[in-house]
């Protein structure tokens, strides 16, 4: 599975998270791609490539992209407001779409990081019309795994957010598998 996005939108905080690996004390920001060969309580095992969101590592992304058998969670910080989060989200759903042979819809799920732990009712309706403005936007080119932005805090591990995240991949896993015995799937 491949994680893209802006800098510091929390994408190496959730890989940690999703494989239940201990949160660092001091981060450092990723540097071209990590890539992370694990399992997901429960979930079977994956590929993570976790890419660099600085603008200057964008450019070596595509030769990673292989949306056959990957989906891709596409974060946004969403502390950092409304314009930034859509276009953050905006942008890399039109990268990966143009990275992909035409015949291939990519999957995505898209993550709001830095959402804390409360997330009301009235803020998960605006999200749910964010998420149709931009599934609208780009169907039927993008296969949106989870039909909602995934709004979360990837600090914890075990918080319900992660937990129903965890089970959304490992669907997708099974499906893979299914449709394609002999590939393994990856997050990017």
């Amino acid at each position: 599975f491949r994680r893209v996005l802006f800098r510091s939108a929390g994408k190496t905080t959730l890989v940690n998270s999703l494989i239940k690996r201990d949160q660092p004390s001091t981060m450092e920001r990723t540097r071209g791609i990590e890539i992370t060969h694990s399992a997901i309580p429960n979930g079977g095992s994956f590929t993570f490539l976790d890419f660099a969101g600085q603008e200057d590592y964008h450019v070596s992304h595509s030769m990673f992209v292989f949306p056959e058998m990957a989906v891709f969670l596409v974060l946004a910080d969403v502390s950092k407001g409304y314009d930034v989060y859509v276009k953050q989200f905006t942008y890399w759903l039109q990268y990966i779409r143009t990275q992909c042979p035409r015949n291939i819809v990519p999957s995505v799920v898209l993550v709001g990081t830095h959402a804390g732990e409360n997330v009301t009712d009235q803020i998960k309706q605006s999200f749910a019309n964010v998420f149709t403005t931009i599934k609208d936007k780009f169907n039927p080119h993008i296969n949106f795994v989870v039909e909602s932005i995934v709004l979360l805090d990837a600090r914890s591990s075990d918080n319900a957010a992660i937990q129903s995240l965890r089970s959304e991949l490992e669907t997708f896993r099974k499906a893979a598998i299914v449709s394609n015995p002999l590939a393994a799937p990856k997050i990017c």
